[in-house]
């Protein structure tokens, strides 16, 4: 295994497949608002937001396997450090990698004419912030993942990265100039969100055994898997109520997710856990849904 793969299992390559969900559901906005699309700076943002928000990826690498959450002889837990030759000093190095390339991104963006007065102001400062969010999500003496906190961590990634998207081709964030930047970005943080609690759902044994307090270990097994769905259902019908409030019933196209999810219902009901049956399908669903809704923004009236 070379180098540049070791670096894509470390940075959880498949985090990119939101990420192009968000970019999805952003171009589409701006198609239908009759906006100029810049392919070039379009990926720029890209780039340098999959970097800042991969990069909490490797820091819970690290720091799970230096707090024991991750062992080896735990068949469920991240396996980045026992099963593809990834070392710690890797990590550290890769991480220097992230920061960098974060930045480097940006340079297209930075030195365009019209980001003049916003972006060292309002860019820069976002991706400073979303970058010190991922370094904190576990490493001390914050830990935000330890002290139940670690939503907070996608919260803010979900909830920028679109504005930045539609900032790179704007440069303005569509708090007052869109109207569906912000209500869609809310619906990409339950997306997300139902990912990220699955996924710390599926730890919760080891969390227990290694003394970390997760959300999910807060809930206990069967209020964590209650809440799980409640996240998604709860989606759903946001995205509802925003096909009713802005007269596109298109908007209601994430639903074609629950065929998968039912799947998932089927396969984890029995013991309200999170299983490796469901493992490949769980991350899928987000994506779905945020397609699902681009494609809904593209169908809908224009804006």
């Amino acid at each position: 295994m070379n180098i540049v793969q070791k670096y894509c299992i470390a940075n959880r390559i498949w985090v990119v497949m939101l990420f192009v969900g968000f970019t999805s559901i952003i171009l589409s906005i701006i198609y239908k608002e009759g906006k100029y699309i810049s392919q070039f700076r379009t990926l720029s943002m890209l780039c340098s937001t999959i970097l800042t928000i991969t990069f909490s990826s490797l820091v819970n690498t690290y720091y799970d396997f230096l707090n024991g959450v991750d062992r080896v002889e735990i068949p469920s837990c991240d396996r980045t450090l026992f099963d593809y030759g990834i070392t710690l000093q890797m990590l550290v190095k890769f991480s220097f990698v992230n920061i960098f390339g974060a930045f480097f991104f940006l340079i297209p963006i930075g030195f365009h004419p019209l980001a003049k007065e916003t972006f060292t102001s309002l860019c820069l400062p976002i991706i400073i912030f979303l970058l010190l969010l991922s370094y904190f999500y576990t490493a001390p003496p914050i830990a935000l993942k330890y002290r139940g906190l670690g939503a907070s961590g996608i919260v803010g990634a979900c909830f920028f990265t679109p504005s930045l998207i539609y900032y790179s081709n704007t440069f303005t964030f569509g708090y007052h100039e869109s109207e569906l930047v912000f209500p869609l970005s809310y619906a990409c943080i339950m997306f997300c969100l139902f990912v990220y609690h699955g996924r710390t759902m599926k730890d919760i044994d080891t969390d227990i055994s290694a003394g970390v307090k997760t959300h999910c270990v807060m809930l206990g097994k069967t209020g964590s898997y209650f809440v799980w769905f409640l996240i998604y259902f709860t989606a759903m019908f946001y995205c509802s109520y925003l096909s009713m409030i802005k007269s596109n019933i298109f908007l209601n196209l994430p639903w074609i997710s629950l065929i998968p999810v039912q799947k998932i219902i089927r396969f984890t009901k029995e013991k309200r856990e999170y299983n490796l049956k469901i493992n490949n399908t769980v991350p899928k669903i987000p994506f779905l849904c945020m397609l699902s809704l681009a494609v809904g923004v593209l169908l809908g009236p224009n804006y």
